[in-house]
């Protein structure tokens, strides 16, 4: 695929190998191509442009492969920048390992490094979305993994029974499914580790998620004999509101005790909200 040629007689394993071939082809040398068939048994293409350049494939009789049967004439036609062959799925798979590298990579900088490379010019919202199908191939489907919450949460309980982990969804609509809202999650180490050798100083705050979905983390820290930080619990949410907070804060002390009566001093930013 790195020098791909189109020879007359030329084999291939299926006609999947071979569309790629061809796709490859055209892209890098700078020519197009339409469909005239495009089945399983039998493949034949022509130029888009007005050149004579038309090919025939087809499975071979005798054995498990697809031959390229017939060449009429290789391009003759001048080469294009602006190529529809190079979709956003060819151009998420050419850059899918570069992404893996440099997932922060702008979308701006991906479409300078495409016409360098292939001297074809791509749109702006072409390189959007082949960057948006390659990130979903390198960490998966942000749709999908917060299905997996629900195992996660019943896990948790499973495997440390005396952590919390809890969930909150939404119904929008009476006929659709639950819709995600918060999670809360304590270790039981940690409520032990905290009772049994950190100071009663509980440190509050949240920053934001910058996933697809967007969303807020909280987390309660704590101080170790050693001054060291000591994470206590954490909390997905929505956004940073009084309900989230007092939400938060109900499970936390619910894990570790009533305030009054075992004198944990709360320090928070001191910028949205309140904490008693």
């Amino acid at each position: 695929m790195k020098k791909p040629q189109l020879i007359e007689g030329m084999k291939f394993p299926n006609v999947r190998v071979f569309r790629k071939l061809l796709r490859e082809y055209h892209i890098k040398e700078g020519y197009t191509f339409t469909f005239l068939k495009n089945e399983s048994t039998r493949v034949t293409v022509k130029c888009a442009r007005d050149c004579s350049f038309r090919l025939h494939a087809s499975p071979m009789y005798d054995e498990k492969s697809f031959q390229i049967k017939k060449i009429t004439q290789m391009h003759k036609c001048t080469r294009i920048y602006t190529n529809n062959n190079a979709t956003s799925s060819w151009l998420s798979q050419k850059y899918i390992t570069k992404l893996v590298d440099a997932p922060e990579t702008k979308v701006k900088s991906m479409k300078n490094i495409v016409r360098r490379e292939w001297l074809i010019n791509v749109s702006h919202t072409k390189v959007y979305r082949a960057k948006r199908k390659a990130l979903e191939l390198i960490q998966g489907d942000h749709r999908k993994q917060y299905l997996k919450l629900w195992d996660y949460c019943e896990m948790v309980r499973i495997q440390n029974p005396s952590s919390v982990a809890k969930m909150n969804v939404e119904r929008p609509l009476p006929d659709e499914g639950p819709v995600f809202q918060r999670m809360f999650i304590g270790y039981d180490a940690q409520v032990k580790g905290f009772l049994a050798g950190c100071r009663p100083i509980i440190g509050l705050d949240a920053c934001f998620l910058k996933g697809s979905f967007g969303g807020q983390l909280m987390h309660a820290t704590a101080k170790d004999a050693n001054n060291q930080m000591f994470p206590l619990a954490f909390a997905i949410v929505e956004a940073e509101t009084k309900d989230s907070w007092t939400w938060f804060l109900e499970n936390l002390t619910d894990m570790i005790g009533n305030p009054e009566q075992k004198g944990w001093c709360f320090i928070s930013d001191r910028q949205k909200v309140f904490v008693t």
